[in-house]
Formats: structure tokens, sequence, C-alpha cells
């Protein structure tokens, strides 16, 4: 059994990016808030069914409960005007590699509602985690 999130969160970082043409960027005055959470990496991909659902059902959910337009993840990343040049100073910034198995989740939002958004995803994430854990050692 695999255990794919491993509770390791950073804390939330303002990243800024005053060069950007990306208009979400911009219209948050040229910064966003991140948090990365080891072990998630390609768990938001847009390339294949089962992460593109599970994203956006956590997308949703977020929408739902903070009436805004969700988050983005660095798997999803050239995206939303955000350039590869964007995504190597938000790496850089997040203290983030390619392929080291973190994944940044990213909100265009001012810091408070961010963190709100960031908090609500952590234990979420968690929770299933927990009851996948839970629900496949009780069925052996």
């Amino acid at each position: 059994m695999s255990i794919w999130f491993t509770q390791e969160v950073s804390p939330l970082i303002r990243i800024v990016l005053p060069s950007t043409r990306s208009r979400l960027v911009q219209q948050n005055s040229g910064c966003l808030y991140g948090c990365c959470l080891a072990g998630m990496e390609r768990r938001f991909r847009k390339d294949h069914p089962i992460p593109l659902a599970y994203g956006r059902r956590l997308c949703d959910l977020v929408r739902e409960q903070f009436t805004c337009g969700g988050f983005f993840t660095s798997d999803e990343l050239p995206r939303y005007g955000i350039s590869r040049a964007d995504v190597r100073e938000i790496y850089a910034q997040m203290g983030k590699t390619p392929n080291d198995g973190s994944l940044i989740v990213l909100c265009a939002y001012e810091q408070e509602l961010s963190r709100r958004i960031c908090a609500f995803l952590i234990e979420h994430i968690y929770c299933e985690k927990e009851q996948s854990v839970s629900g496949a050692s009780s069925a052996s």
C-alpha cells in the first residue's frame, strides 16, 4: 500500500510575479498565495481522467464552500496565462524542483481567503487518505 499524502505541508507563501502577463495574477496585485503538499505531485493532472475528476471535484467543493472561483495547482501549469518563466519563478519562490513529488496549491485571492482554502484542502485530502487507508485495512 502506498501512502500518497504525507501531511508535510509548507506554510502559506506569498508568490510575487511583478512582470507576469497573466490577467488572473495581475488582478490579484501581481501575486498568488501557495502551499506545497508533499507526495501529491501529478494528482491533479488534466491529461488523465482520474486525476482530472479528482481535481475538479475538490475545486467544486472549494467553489461551493468559499463562494469563489476555486484554486489551481502546479500540475496544471503553464496555463491561465502563466508562462513557463512564471512557472520557474513560482517554483523558485516555493522551493520546488520539477518531479520532486510536491504539489503547489495556488490561490489568486487575498491572503486570508487563500489560507482558508489551503487549510480546507489539506484537511479534506488528509481525511480522504485516512478513509482510504482505514477502508483498505478493514477489507483485509
